[in-house]
């Protein structure tokens, strides 16, 4: 997608969404909608399966959305095909 703004559809392991969120703590989700709501049952039931059940969360919920400042495809690895990006400024807003 490249109007109005670019646009990425991808896959992230559960495991490696907790490990940025490990990493990064609130600055991942400084501009996440759900973190002003606080702690609630929906977002307490979301941790709980991010870090017991990582395997079910994308069952579970219905992905991440992310904002980032910049976004830089690298070359693939091997003879990978998957996309592999550099991104900066990288913030949950939605999901998660």
């Amino acid at each position: 997608m490249h109007e109005p703004f670019p646009g990425f559809y991808g896959r992230m392991s559960a495991k490696t969404l907790a490990r940025l969120h490990v990493e990064y703590g609130d600055q991942l989700v400084e501009r996440n909608i759900l973190r002003f709501k606080g702690t609630t049952a929906v977002n307490d039931g979301m941790e709980n399966i991010l870090f017991t059940e990582a395997n079910h969360f994308f069952y579970y919920n219905n992905g991440v959305t992310f904002l980032c400042d910049g976004i830089h495809q690298l070359p693939p690895l091997g003879d990978r095909t998957d996309g592999r990006f550099r991104v900066q400024g990288l913030t949950v807003i939605n999901g998660a």
